[in-house]
């Protein structure tokens, strides 16, 4: 974590914007930790909030183009074989109205939404537009709510 909190005070928000992209693709670390860690450092909540959308939102759509591709069995050694599972399901069952509201919820990986709506074949321009207000609710609460804890 410490790798990270480097990279974001030497670099600021192109930091975060490239490493919301990266984690997106490579889910070590959820990015509400990252984005949190970021606001507790005092940078503009609004602008952490705007750049992780758009950085999450890209790696959204990376991640949405290798479930379309058929590539499950690369999606379930990165992530956790339940979630992707369970995001399938659940999107399956309510559609492009489930990638919004999943997207909301802090414990439910950006990331498995994003493989599962590709798997299930979801239309891409409705998932990216389910997806871009609910990671920016999500982003706007962790930002302000790191912000505004003292230290």
């Amino acid at each position: 974590m410490d790798l990270l909190l480097n990279i974001v005070a030497k670099y600021g928000l192109i930091g975060l914007f490239i490493l919301t992209i990266v984690q997106s693709i490579i889910p070590p670390i959820p990015s509400d930790l990252i984005v949190f860690s970021l606001t507790l450092l005092k940078v503009n909540p609004s602008l952490a909030t705007i750049v992780s959308t758009a950085g999450l939102t890209i790696g959204s759509a990376i991640n949405y183009y290798v479930g379309l591709k058929g590539l499950r069995k690369i999606v379930v050694k990165l992530l956790n074989r339940k979630s992707v599972a369970k995001a399938e399901e659940i999107i399956e069952k309510h559609g492009v109205k489930a990638v919004f509201v999943l997207r909301l919820i802090p414990l439910v990986s950006i990331d498995a939404v994003s493989y599962a709506a590709g798997v299930l074949r979801l239309d891409f321009k409705k998932f990216i537009l389910a997806s871009i207000p609910g990671i920016a609710v999500r982003m706007a609460v962790v930002s302000f709510l790191g912000y505004s804890i003292p230290l």
